[in-house]
C-alpha cells in the first residue's frame, strides 16, 4: 500500500454507523444520586458486563459504572476474535505453566467460547457472529515445529485438533508462505460493541443499573465492611466492587503498576473483497498478527504490537500510519495473489498484559475491592466464563477453576 493512500476514518469500525447501522452513543444516563447495592462492577466493557450477567443470575444487585460509553475502551478496539489458549503457543504454555495448569487453561477457554455462543443463541443476541473455527498457522520453520509438538500434547489429551500441511496450506490460501497449522473447531468472529450492547440490555431488563460517563474518583472503607465508590456526580454505596477495567487498572487503585500493564495494538479494515478468501479467524506469527473476513467481505487485520511501545507506554489510541502501512504491506507479501482493497477505517487499542500472560482473579489489597483483568489480547476467550468465575469468587469466596488465575499466585492476595 502505497504510504500516498489515504486512511479514511481514524476511528475503531465496531463503533461506527458502517458496522453498528447507528453512531455509537450513550444509552445510559451519569451517576448523580447515591446508590446502595450488593455489588459495583467499574468498568462497561465486554468483562464488566458478563461479570453483571452472572452476578445477576446469582440475585444480587448491581451497579455498573463506565466512565465513558460502553465499550468505548478495548472492548470497542478490539478485532472481535474468540480463540482458545492464551497468547501463547500450547508447548510454550506448557513450558510456562506445567502441562496440567495448561491443559486446564486450554478446557477453560473452550468452556468459555460453549458457554458464550450459549448465550449469545440462547439470549438471541444479534453480535454478527461467525461461527467457522480457527487456524493457528506457522510463520517459519520453528514455528511450525512448536505448533506440532502443540498438536501431540493437545490431541493426546483428548483435545480435537488437527494439523494443515504447508501444501493443504497453499491449496486453501493460494500462498506458499505458511509452514503450517493448528485448526480446531473452537474459534469465532464477533461485533463486540453488539455483544455489550445487548449484554446491558439484558442486564438493564433485570433491573441492573448502568451509568455511563461516571469515572470512578475514588474508591473507600465506608462504615464497616462495606466501600463507597465515588464518582463526579455521585457515589455508590456496596458490599463489595470489582474493577473490570483490565489495562486501566492502575489508574483505578494502586498495586497494579508490575502485574497488568498496557501495550497498544493496530488494527484495520478494508472495504468488501468481492469473495470469499477466509473461512476461520486466522492467527499468525505467535500471534503477533491476526485477521479475519466479516460478513459482508471486509477484511480485518490487526497485530504489529511488538513494534509498538514497551511496558507502560500503551495507554495512546492515536493510529500509528506507519505501522498501519507496514501491516497491511505484510498481508499482502503474505498473499501476493489476493486482489488489494483500500483501507476504510484504522484504529489502535489498548490491551492490558498481565505479569505472566493469564487473566487475574481476585481481591486486592483494600478490603471488599475485587479485580478481573489482565487478559493479555485473548479478552474475547475468556469473557464469559472468567465473568461467572469472578462472581462465583466475590459471592462464595471461590469458583470452578480459580486456582488457575487467583491473583495470590503473586503473593498478592
Amino acid at each position: 500500500m502505497s504510504k500516498n493512500v489515504q486512511i479514511m476514518i481514524n476511528k475503531p469500525f465496531w463503533l461506527t454507523k458502517s458496522s453498528l447501522g447507528f453512531e455509537q452513543s450513550r444509552q445510559f444516563p451519569q451517576l448523580d444520586s447515591k446508590e446502595t447495592v450488593d455489588i459495583c462492577v467499574v468498568g462497561g466493557g465486554l468483562i464488566g458486563n458478563f461479570i453483571a450477567y452472572w452476578l445477576s443470575e446469582m440475585g444480587i444487585s448491581v451497579v455498573l459504572l463506565e466512565k465513558d460509553l460502553l465499550a468505548s475502551g478495548s472492548s470497542g478496539r478490539n478485532t472481535g476474535f474468540i480463540l482458545p489458549g492464551t497468547v501463547e503457543h500450547f508447548n510454550r504454555s506448557m513450558t510456562l505453566h506445567g502441562k496440567e495448569k495448561a491443559l486446564a487453561i486450554w478446557k477453560f477457554t473452550e468452556r468459555n467460547f460453549d458457554q458464550m455462543l450459549g448465550i449469545i443463541k440462547d439470549e438471541s443476541i444479534d453480535c454478527d457472529l461467525q461461527e467457522n473455527g480457527s487456524l493457528i498457522v506457522a510463520s517459519s520453520k520453528q514455528e511450525d515445529i512448536e505448533l506440532k509438538e502443540s498438536f501431540v500434547h493437545l490431541s493426546a489429551s483428548g483435545i480435537q485438533v488437527d494439523l494443515l500441511t504447508s501444501s493443504e496450506l497453499e491449496k486453501k490460501f493460494k500462498s506458499d508462505q505458511f509452514f503450517g497449522a493448528l485448526k480446531t473447531k473452537v474459534g469465532a468472529g464477533i461485533q463486540p460493541v453488539k455483544l455489550v450492547n445487548a449484554l446491558s440490555k439484558i442486564l438493564s431488563s433485570r433491573n441492573i443499573k448502568i451509568y455511563e460517563n461516571s469515572p470512578v474518583l475514588d474508591i473507600c472503607e465506608y462504615e464497616s465492611n462495606s466501600l463507597q465508590i465515588v464518582t463526579e456526580g455521585g457515589t455508590v454505596d456496596c458490599a463489595m466492587a470489582i474493577l473490570a477495567t483490565n489495562a486501566y487498572t492502575s489508574q483505578v487503585i494502586s498495586g497494579f503498576d508490575d502485574l497488568i500493564f498496557p501495550f497498544q495494538g493496530q488494527a484495520f479494515v478494508t472495504e468488501p473483497f468481492p469473495s470469499s478468501i477466509f473461512d476461520e479467524v486466522v492467527y499468525a506469527n505467535y500471534g503477533f498478527e491476526y485477521w479475519r473476513q466479516l460478513r459482508d467481505g471486509r477484511l480485518m487485520i490487526g497485530g504489529f504490537r511488538e513494534k509498538d511501545g514497551q511496558k507502560g507506554e500503551g495507554f495512546s489510541t492515536e493510529v500509528n500510519s506507519e505501522l498501519i502501512h507496514g501491516l497491511y504491506d505484510y498481508f499482502y507479501q503474505l498473499f501476493p495473489k489476493v486482489e488489494r482493497v483500500p483501507i476504510s477505517h484504522a484504529w489502535s487499542g489498548t490491551m492490558g498484559f498481565s505479569k505472566d500472560g493469564l487473566p487475574i482473579v481476585g481481591n486486592t489489597k483494600m478490603p471488599h475491592c475485587f479485580v478481573c483483568g489482565g487478559f493479555t489480547g485473548h479478552g474475547l476467550g475468556f469473557a464469559s466464563a472468567i465473568g461467572e468465575l469472578t462472581a462465583q469468587v466475590m459471592v462464595n469466596g471461590k469458583g470452578d477453576a480459580s486456582e488457575l488465575f487467583h491473583i495470590s499466585r503473586f503473593d498478592g492476595g
